[in-house]
């Protein structure tokens, strides 16, 4: 792709439209070429530095940011105009601002706009034309140099195709002129600057049209379309636009391709310019360019359908064609106009003739300006006078310069501004003309004068003008209400109106002379031809029609009888009937309506005197097709699943009565359901698949309507038939961590869902198996589970449920309490005692925490809440109560050894584990910090940091947060207090003794090991706290319980 800009693309700057310059650094890109050009913006082939990839980036005019809400239009309008996908709509992806200008940023193009490529024909055209010693012509500006029709016939359809796209998605186009679309190398047509107008706005519209200039070709070429051109009559005028203005714009671009110049107000079909053109040509362009919306086409989908069946192609119209279509010659939207000073005489005619003058003045400025260029060109080329005169007839054996053919034969031609006036005899007249630039003025008696400016150069030019004759006063008189229609000599049907009560129509001034053919309808009466009348501009012209009344006869039959006859939108009948007063000779339609049936339309012509049948058959009921889509789960059913899908319904019409139906795989059609030919009305429709629960859904269908139906079928259970072994037992079953009731141990099962079944009971270890069973599908599980066995002497042990590990401590020595000479010594750790354990023991490795105790007595007692902190807040019988409870469990379970039970420890089993076979305060040395355990301060104290030293934080930790000691046990330095099972005696037994307890008659019982809120110096191995009630509570004070031999009371 080249990285030059075409020849043809040349704009003047302005603070309404500027081009940007190849090299040009825009943003972060690199300008390459410019793709295309108009007062909305440019389009233009960018780089980023470094980058391979070309792109596209649309840049609108700068002007528009001082609009003060288009930012926000902008914000609004655009991700939708990003969001169009068709082959042929140039496409962006994103919209932006890149230095201070609204962008979109598109694909890569390769190719030109239409402007361009027509250019390049036009050229390529002249240069085949070139002599072998003459040096290369331009073009005459009125020469036809447009494409070939089976060059334009593509073009147009791609571009119906795009705006056919863009008008479905409620986007007009109002911009379409040539260089707003885009030709690819392959010949890919797409349409770009899609609705920018309506982004714009009116009124900043017309502020960049005066405030630029457009940006035309300044080479050979003397014409090209703009926005300004391509403005519908009531665009120019103020009026709102719709879709038919851009019909009007698709007829001023297919003109201009055909011809290579625009339609004017003296409309001349392009068939008559470009030779062998086929006439349908003309009947498609005038349908597009009537000046009034209403005898356009409706819709671009319309032009479609037209253009798709070209050689079937009518007028859509009963006007003059000449009369009706081509551009209008109205209020112009330039702002700079309102500058142009006007007369007193012509403002006080009002704001209307004011803006005439105006335009007239910057016409006559226009017309100034190119007769100077023009003149300028003469003078370089030399052509020689003829003796003074700018215009004689040519000679006979000459070729003219100019070849003018007019209508009437007998006309007059005048060059404006000279005093030459010339006589045409039989409507031909050859002039010898000097090159420039000229108004010809053109009459005839009983015609309306016209003129045509025209440029000529050197080339040998032909011109066709056709007078419009002058309008008549006309009176017509036939019977009241008679509606009238005037065909003219081409075939053209003018609407005339309706006679008064008196059976008059007078029309003044809206008739043009000639000769007209009058057609008079009015109901009961024959349709009647009349004529021809000549019609005189210079005469009183009256006629008179007479009207016969029909006296046609025809019996119309139906079945079911009982239909509704239409004749012309009025009701005649009902079938079966015998019809009288028909029009005779004549084709018409009658139309037959019948509820809960479509309409049914046939045409007949019935001839005088005859008793014909018209039988319209069995009626077709009203009906349309249902399109069910079938999702299994959530997710649209495959090929495979929808064979195994079945519908069942029913339709109920109030006319028709019940109507049953169904379907199955032969129903699928592209891989979805199509059932066809349901009566309209309320539907029952039933979807089943084996695997899935059936859905049932009442809807309403309509005639001629495609229905989709969306049905999600939830997927049936999945069955799970468990046999746990051994048989006999009571098991627990639960789903997902939730306890369930199963009816004869069957468990449904969500389908396509992982899910975890866990069984258990109080005597077996239990077991967890996960499925993802599919729809409906059934499963089997029959687990074998293990027996928990008792704690066996010499290993440790996990207390079944309640995740609880056992340390076993085996039978030995220690010495109990703490020396004279330990720091901070307390005089209830002596004396010093030898105590021996002649008995090994299972003690807890933590604390009890808050969700064993609440897994086994139900509630939980804490202040300190935290599943795996310590439970806090119980007290000693609550403790013990905890331990009654288990051993109840246990040993109903059979998992206690003989002679054994779960209690609290006594002082001697608690310190004997804690110190772990040392003999120092703490079981891992003699210091301690708030480092080493959940207490406060430090150890030895040295009373004068000892007391700000302490943990950060408030209350007790989880469970095992420290290390634990040699033995495996866990916070026995902190956390919380511990209670111990022993009576409370400020002093020790001393001496040796084995197996020791105290047991008096009071309620204090000891705790041991200190708490979170405790100084390092009762957190000691030795530390005795005195005793508390039995009933007491702390949010410090906890437990650890021991499996041991049983105390005798």
């Amino acid at each position: 792709m080249s990285d030059q800009l075409p020849p043809s693309v040349s704009a003047p700057p302005g603070r309404a439209y500027e081009v940007l310059t190849p090299g040009e650094k825009f943003g972060d890109y690199q300008v390459l070429r410019c793709v295309s050009y108009d007062l909305l913006g440019s389009l233009y082939g960018v780089r980023k530095p470094r980058a391979k990839q070309e792109q596209t980036v649309f840049v609108m005019p700068p002007i528009i940011k001082a609009t003060p809400d288009f930012k926000q239009r902008f914000a609004q309008v655009a991700p939708k105009l990003c969001g169009l996908e068709h082959e042929n709509v140039f496409s962006f992806s994103e919209a932006s601002e890149v230095k201070d200008r609204f962008t979109f940023l598109g694909d890569p193009f390769d190719g030109e706009n239409l402007a361009d490529y027509l250019q390049s024909y036009v050229n390529k055209q002249l240069k085949e034309r070139r002599t072998e010693n003459d040096e290369p012509r331009e073009l005459v500006s009125d020469m036809p140099m447009g494409l070939p029709a089976d060059q334009v016939t593509p073009i147009l359809s791609q571009v119906l195709e795009g705006l056919t796209y863009l008008h479905q998605n409620k986007i007009q186009h109002f911009n379409l002129n040539p260089t707003n679309i885009l030709r690819t190398k392959d010949g890919v047509v797409k349409v770009a600057g899609f609705g920018l107008l309506t982004l714009i706005g009116q009124e900043r519209f017309e502020e960049i049209v005066s405030a630029g200039i457009p940006p035309i070709a300044l080479g050979g070429r003397a014409i090209r379309i703009n926005s300004v051109d391509i403005l519908s009559p009531e665009a120019r005028q103020g009026k709102p636009s719709d879709a038919r203005s851009d019909v009007y714009a698709l007829g001023i671009t297919a003109y201009w391709l055909l011809t290579g110049r625009k339609p004017t107000a003296d409309y001349t079909p392009p068939s008559e310019m470009v030779h062998g053109l086929d006439e349908k040509w003309d009947v498609f362009i005038a349908n597009c360019l009537d000046r009034e919306p209403e005898k356009r086409y409706q819709t671009v989908a319309k032009a479609k359908a037209d253009f798709d069946e070209f050689d079937k192609i009518r007028p859509l119209r009963s006007s003059s064609a000449r009369s009706s279509i081509g551009t209008s010659e109205t209020k112009t939207i330039f702002h700079h106009l309102e500058f142009i000073p006007v007369p007193k005489q012509v403002k006080a005619r009002g704001e209307k003739s004011a803006r005439a003058f105006r335009l007239a003045v910057l016409g006559i400025v226009c017309l100034g300006v190119g007769f100077l260029v023009f003149s300028m060109l003469n003078s370089m080329i030399g052509d020689e006078s003829m003796d003074g005169m700018t215009a004689i007839r040519t000679p006979e054996g000459q070729v003219p310069r100019l070849s003018i053919s007019i209508f009437p034969e007998s006309s007059s031609m005048k060059i404006s501004s000279t005093d030459l006036n010339y006589i045409v005899r039989d409507g031909k007249l050859g002039l010898n003309i000097l090159p420039g630039s000229y108004r010809l003025e053109f009459s005839s008696p009983g015609f309306t004068t016209t003129s045509r400016l025209i440029q000529i150069e050197q080339e040998p030019q032909s011109i066709s003008v056709r007078l419009k004759p002058a309008f008549t006063n006309v009176s017509f008189t036939s019977l009241a209400e008679t509606k009238l229609t005037a065909k003219d000599s081409d075939g053209e049907i003018i609407e005339l109106g309706e006679t008064n009560a008196d059976g008059v129509l007078a029309l003044e001034g809206k008739i043009p002379a000639g000769e007209y053919t009058i057609t008079a309808k009015k109901d009961g009466y024959l349709v009647t031809k009349s004529g021809p009348f000549e019609l005189s501009p210079s005469e009183d012209n009256r006629f008179d029609i007479p009207l016969d009344p029909i006296l046609g006869v025809l019996r119309v039959k139906s079945d079911p009888s009982g239909a509704e006859i239409y004749y012309e939108d009025r009701k005649i009948g009902m079938t079966n009937a015998t019809l009288q007063d028909l029009p005779v000779n004549e084709e018409f339609l009658l139309t037959l309506k019948l509820e809960g049936y479509r309409e049914s339309i046939l045409a007949v012509t019935v001839k005088p005197d005859t008793r014909d049948v018209l039988d319209f058959g069995v009626l077709t009921p009203l009906s349309g097709e249902i399109a069910p889509v079938i999702k299994l789960g959530g997710q649209e059913a495959t090929p495979e699943q929808l064979k195994a899908v079945t519908i069942s319904g029913k339709s109920v019409n109030a006319k028709l009565g019940d109507e049953t139906f169904s379907a199955n795989s032969s129903n699928i059609v592209a891989g979805q359901f199509r059932i066809s030919d349901i009566n309209e009305g309320e539907i029952t429709m039933t979807v089943e698949h084996p695997d899935y629960l059936n859905e049932t859904k009442t809807f309403t269908l309509e005639n001629q309507v495609r229905m989709k139906v969306i049905y999600d079928l939830a997927p049936k259970p999945a069955i799970l038939t468990l046999s746990p072994q051994p048989a006999g037992e009571q098991w627990t079953i639960e789903l997902n961590g939730q306890k369930v009731k199963l009816d004869e141990m069957r468990a449904p099962l969500k389908p396509d869902v992982k899910q975890t079944l866990t069984i258990s009971n109080e005597n077996f270890f239990e077991m967890s198996k996960a499925f993802t069973p599919k729809p409906n599908e059934k499963l089997t599980w029959a687990p074998e589970l293990t027996r928990i066995p008792s704690a066996e002497t010499g290993k440790d042990y996990d207390v079944p449920f309640l995740k609880m590990p056992l340390v076993w401590v085996s039978p030995g020595s220690f010495t109990m309490g703490s020396p004279l000479t330990e720091p901070s010594r307390l005089p209830e750790e002596g004396p010093i005692t030898q105590v021996r354990l002649t008995q090994g023991y299972w003690i807890g490795a933590h604390e009890v925490n808050q969700t064993q105790y609440e897994e086994l007595i139900g509630f939980n007692p804490s202040r300190q809440a935290g599943k795996t902190r310590p439970v806090d807040y119980v007290s000693w019988r609550e403790a013990m109560a905890f331990c009654s409870k288990l051993n109840e469990r246990e040993q109903a379970a059979g998992r206690i050894p003989a002679g054994y039970e779960y209690r609290l420890p006594t002082e001697a089993e608690w310190e004997y584990a804690a110190r772990a076979g040392t003999n120092t305060p703490f079981n891992w040395g003699a210091t301690a910090t708030a480092a080493n355990g959940n207490f406060q301060g430090k150890y030895p104290r040295d009373f004068e940091s000892s007391e700000l030293d302490g943990t950060d934080h408030y209350g007790s930790k989880p469970v095992g947060s420290y290390p634990p000691n040699a033995w495996g046990l866990y916070d026995v330095h902190g956390n919380v207090r511990e209670w111990c099972y022993d009576n409370y005696n400020a002093r020790l037994p001393g001496d040796a003794v084995a197996d020791w307890v105290r047991l008096e008659d009071n309620t204090r019982r000891p705790t041991r090991g200190g708490g979170w809120e405790d100084f390092a110096i009762r957190a000691r191995a030795a530390s005795r706290s005195e005793g508390l009630s039995e009933q007491s509570r702390s949010g410090s004070s906890g437990f650890r319980l021991v499996l041991a031999r049983i105390i005798p009371e």
